[in-house]
């Protein structure tokens, strides 16, 4: 079974999670004085360093260049000359070598290139192993990284493959306790060198909707990443419930809420994000027609109270009936709890039209006693008056099972004009039972 993978797309990769620059900064970290300009200067100070000519022997030129910080210099293709060595390109560190047309990143600082040069005269070999363990045990390296030879100062191309272990991810390789990624160059020592993978452990990521209601879809999801390595968090797309929409994700390490797509680095152990709901604010359309001036729109918001208008219109021939959602009808003056589209949808009420004209409706009782005004005298009325004297919060006139205004003035039966009482209760309580049989009031009502 192979364990490698040859990473085209990886060294794009490797090339992203490991940038030079990082290595730069370490490097000039005491001097973080911002220019508006930064200068790649080129050391050539040794004695006898002289400018190689090009291919048709026209002499050349090695000048700094400038450049904005943060930017990517490509290193000039200019070749060095010194009796008796040979020319392997520049450092910055002594480990890390940087050869002529290579890419660098620049930080926000001025940085110095020196040559670097192996001894023509010298006869030391110096063997470049790459040394890697898959599941504990040692993997056969020599067919698909043969041993190098090389002399000190000589460049070692670091190699682009990579390899597969469980639950781990190779992020380049480690030599000389320093971190290359494929392409880069190691400048050898002056002693063998063993390379050796990268490793950063994989931990996963958890999406979570919460304990909330209304999800469409799945209520999570996971994704791998290497520790230390940042990525972007899942888009506000990621999960759906209806009625809201996904304003954030909330940290289970650290508490903190982030925004959608916003960089995170992959701490070292696994993490859930929670998301974070913000109700949706609708325009509630109201449609009596197929005229679009004749729109009613009423704005509100998940999970509140909107009330239902009146038509507004008129259609000949017909008489309005109501507006209709989801097989109900709701009249105006209703109240509609907003729950929520599903994504993508909106919320629409159409008008209900019935031909013909529109039927008288009920009179309302106004039947000496009938307090609750169902057209009947009864102990119902009784009970409905003694709870309105005892808790108006709850049985006041505008509450849901409170008395109406009629109600209040079909209970006043006692003496009339004067207000409703315990003894409005009363009279009626008795009457009902047939124990008071003049009541000239109410004496023309049938009793039950």
């Amino acid at each position: 079974m192979n364990h490698y993978f040859k990473r085209a797309a990886a060294a794009a990769l490797s090339a992203c999670l490991l940038c030079t620059g990082t290595a730069f900064s370490a490097v000039y970290a005491a001097d973080t004085t911002e220019s508006p300009t930064v200068t790649l200067n080129f050391d050539l100070s040794e004695e006898g360093v002289t400018i190689a000519p090009d291919e048709d022997g026209n002499p050349m030129e090695l000048n700094p260049v400038e450049s904005d910080p943060n930017a990517s210099i490509r290193i000039p293709e200019v070749y060095l000359e010194r009796e008796g060595y040979g020319f392997s390109g520049w450092t910055l560190d002594g480990i890390r070598g940087y050869v002529p047309g290579e890419v660098i990143q620049i930080s926000d600082q001025d940085l110095t290139l020196k040559p670097v040069w192996y001894d023509l005269d010298d006869e030391e070999m110096h063997s470049v192993t790459y040394t890697v363990y898959i599941g504990g045990e040692l993997y056969d390296t020599a067919k698909i990284l043969p041993k190098q030879n090389k002399l000190k100062n000589q460049f070692v191309k670091i190699s682009l493959l990579g390899f597969d272990d469980p639950g781990k991810f190779q992020l380049g390789w480690f030599a000389e306790n320093t971190h290359f990624r494929g392409e880069q160059s190691l400048i050898v020592p002056d002693h063998d060198v063993d390379i050796t993978p990268y490793w950063l452990d994989i931990y996963t990521v958890y999406y979570s909707a919460g304990d909330v209601d209304r999800i469409s879809g799945s209520p999570s999801a996971s994704v791998e990443h290497p520790e230390t390595v940042s990525f972007q968090l899942a888009a506000k797309d990621r999960l759906a419930r209806k009625g809201f929409t996904l304003s954030g994700w909330k940290s289970s390490i650290d508490g903190e809420i982030y925004e959608p797509l916003s960089d995170f680095e992959m701490p070292s152990s696994d993490i859930t994000f929670t998301a974070v709901w913000e109700p949706i604010t609708y325009n509630v359309l109201f449609i009596p027609g197929t005229k679009s001036s004749d729109i009613i729109k009423v704005q509100g918001a998940t999970d509140t109270y909107i009330t239902v208008p009146e038509v507004g219109t008129t259609k000949s021939g017909y008489y309005f009936d109501g507006w209709k959602i989801n097989e109900q009808v709701y009249q105006p003056g209703d109240k509609y709890l907003i729950e929520g589209a599903t994504p993508g949808l909106g919320i629409s009420f159409t008008a209900v039209w019935v031909a013909g004209v529109k039927p008288t409706e009920t009179p309302v009782s106004t039947l000496l006693g009938d307090a609750n005004c169902d057209s009947q005298v009864n102990m119902a009325d009784a009970v409905l008056i003694m709870q309105y004297l005892s808790n108006p919060d709850i049985y006041g006139v505008g509450k849901a099972d409170g008395i109406t205004d009629q109600g209040l003035k079909n209970a006043d039966t006692c003496d009339p004009g004067s207000g409703v009482t315990n003894a409005d209760a009363l009279s009626i309580q008795k009457w009902t039972l047939k124990l008071l049989e003049e009541l000239p009031e109410i004496s023309d009502v049938n009793r039950e």
